[in-house]
């Protein structure tokens, strides 16, 4: 089934019988949508599928994944004096985005490239020029459909990384001591803020907002310490559920249907019954008479859920509760 499809089906409730907006002149005979109708069947569907990811077994959102954390990779690098932007004149990859970049003079302090090869985290303090510098693939953006990393993550064959409740966690495992002056690999001395590399150990999942142009919220897998050669690494990810808009049901035609599917892990009947319920509660909703038998259905395709749980029902008999645990005492029961 395609969002199209589902939407349509929808739609009726609402008392819509055409894609063809209302008003228009090939659509004389029958009502179709009005600003905001559609906007309506997209927040039932999407409200479907936070219900369905929130009551569902998370093993059948969870895909396996891998990466290779780059050896450390030389740049040239064009800088201008207190300002964040730059340009990777040579060497720059895809993979760099969100790692650390150390320049080899100019700025002592460690870095991050923020934007493709054209803006750092800080400003460059050294002087207007062309730099060389090394960037570590101490960074992975995970895609805007994957929420969770799930353990173990691991580089295959050697170790299990350790999780990091935050970043100061993270560079306290790689090896970075924190002191009254800031970071230091000793202890107490110079106000260092570098991170180490070497083989990695520890992992955490920063989830940062960026206000650039559109603000977006960015998700990466960050490493410490620093890779200082190539590892493979393994890990699985929780996936989002999708959202759907008014681009899904409708390409502009009104009839072609734009090709979009539905979460094929649950039957269409289940989405299609717990997005009705969602609808049901708009103030648009006509299908007044219909509420019961939605609800009906909406109850039981909940409960369909349950047997997409792995080892349901032996699960079931091996936590068995009998309804009546008491034991009779007089003419009453003692529970």
């Amino acid at each position: 089934m395609t969002i199209h499809t589902l939407a349509k089906q929808l739609m009726r409730d609402l008392g819509l019988r055409t894609l063809t907006p209302a008003g228009a002149t090939d659509n004389s005979d029958t009502r179709g949508p009005s600003p905001g109708d559609l906007d309506s069947i997209c927040a039932a569907i999407n409200g479907a599928y936070v219900e369905l990811w929130d009551r569902s077994p998370s093993a059948m959102f969870e895909r396996r994944t891998g990466a290779v954390l780059r050896a450390p990779t030389a740049v040239t690098v064009s800088c201008t004096q207190y300002s964040s932007t730059i340009s990777i004149t040579s060497g720059y990859a895809s993979w760099m985005l969100g790692c650390t970049i150390v320049f080899a003079s100019g700025d002592t302090q460690d870095n991050e490239i923020l934007e493709a090869n054209t803006l750092l985290l800080r400003p460059f303090l050294g002087a207007t020029g062309s730099y060389s510098a090394t960037v570590y693939c101490d960074a992975i953006q995970l895609p805007s459909t994957d929420m969770v990393i799930l353990d173990p993550v691991e580089i295959r064959g050697q170790r299990v990384l350790l999780p990091a409740s935050s970043w100061e966690e993270l560079q306290r495992y790689a090896g970075v001591i924190r002191t009254m002056h800031g970071w230091n690999s000793v202890g107490y001395g110079s106000a260092a803020m570098n991170k180490l590399s070497g083989q990695p150990v520890s992992y955490f999942v920063d989830t940062r907002y960026e206000q650039t142009g559109t603000a977006t919220r960015t998700t990466y897998l960050r490493i410490g310490p620093m890779p200082s050669a190539d590892y493979p690494l393994d890990y699985r990810l929780l996936a989002t559920p999708p959202v759907v808009t008014a681009d899904d049901i409708d390409n502009g035609d009104h009839t072609t249907d734009p090709g979009t599917d539905t979460v094929v892990w649950f039957p269409e009947l289940t989405i299609y019954a717990v997005a009705r319920q969602h609808l049901s509660g708009d103030p648009l909703f006509t299908n007044i008479a219909g509420r019961a038998e939605i609800f009906r259905q909406y109850e039981l395709a909940i409960k369909s859920l349950q047997n997409a749980k792995p080892q349901g029902a032996s699960q079931q008999a091996a936590n068995y509760t009998p309804p009546f645990r008491g034991r009779r005492r007089g003419a009453g029961y003692l529970y």
